[in-house]
């Protein structure tokens, strides 16, 4: 696994820290539950029980407490092990078209 600091890169957007339930889905596997902790207009830090493979993709769905589900494609940029699980940093496939306090 690789982490934000070794993946080496700057972020283009800021992000807002946010808690939201959310849900993950990969080709490996069929659903499994995460937390989004932060979220910008290009993408979104989770925290998952399991790994993510790194430079694969994902569909993130949030549940937003003023817009309801929101379905996301994105792609994992990295990935490193915390205490609670695992840490993501998921890059979304397109930039998001809303302000982003629509969100928490």
């Amino acid at each position: 696994m690789v982490s934000e600091e070794q993946f080496g890169y700057r972020r283009a957007y800021k992000r807002l820290p946010c808690l939201l339930s959310a849900t993950y889905k990969t080709h490996e596997v069929t659903q499994c539950q995460a937390t989004c902790y932060d979220i910008s207009y290009k993408g979104a830090g989770i925290i998952a029980s399991e790994p993510l493979a790194i430079d694969h993709g994902l569909t993130l769905e949030l549940n937003t407490m003023r817009s309801g589900l929101l379905s996301l494609e994105g792609t994992v940029r990295w990935c490193k092990k915390v205490s609670k699980g695992w840490q993501a940093g998921i890059m979304f496939d397109k930039i998001l078209p809303f302000e982003l306090e629509r969100l928490v």
